[in-house]
């Protein structure tokens, strides 16, 4: 299993929207999908974070997402996960969108990391160090 963002860099105008899905690619028996994200709270706000279609995004299968926002700290918790016998799932897609403003000119990166996605009989598979290199202009 491999995940990765939806593009290799984000170059965005200062103020304006930006949005970068987060992809998992061949997922087996995807049960959890818990993670970390940091960024540069001077150039970015996270704004939104909406379940991709991968794990089951209205599926009554789903429970809500878990997000913790930390907007100051430029970082956020994030869990997707399926109910208890709904079964994992498999293949490739987004697993989640993130929708964040920039608020700051320069350059950093979206990171993602503490990554332990589990299947459905709890084995954890740890997806680490993936980044998004950002420039705001």
């Amino acid at each position: 299993m491999a995940l990765q963002f939806g593009q290799s860099d984000m170059q965005v105008a200062l103020g304006a929207p930006a949005s970068v899905t987060l992809e998992v690619h061949q997922a087996k028996d995807l049960m959890a999908a818990p993670f970390h994200l940091k960024w540069d709270p001077k150039l970015l706000r996270l704004n939104q974070v909406t379940p991709g279609a991968l794990i089951g995004d209205g599926n009554p299968q789903v429970n809500p997402p878990t997000i913790d926002i930390r907007n100051d700290s430029g970082e956020a918790t994030i869990t997707l996960s399926r109910m208890e016998g709904a079964g994992g799932v498999s293949g490739s897609g987004p697993l989640i969108s993130l929708s964040f403003t920039a608020v700051g000119k320069g350059a950093g990166t979206i990171t993602v990391s503490d990554a332990t996605f589990k299947n459905s009989k709890r084995e954890g598979i740890s997806l680490t160090g993936r980044s998004l290199p950002v420039t705001i202009q």
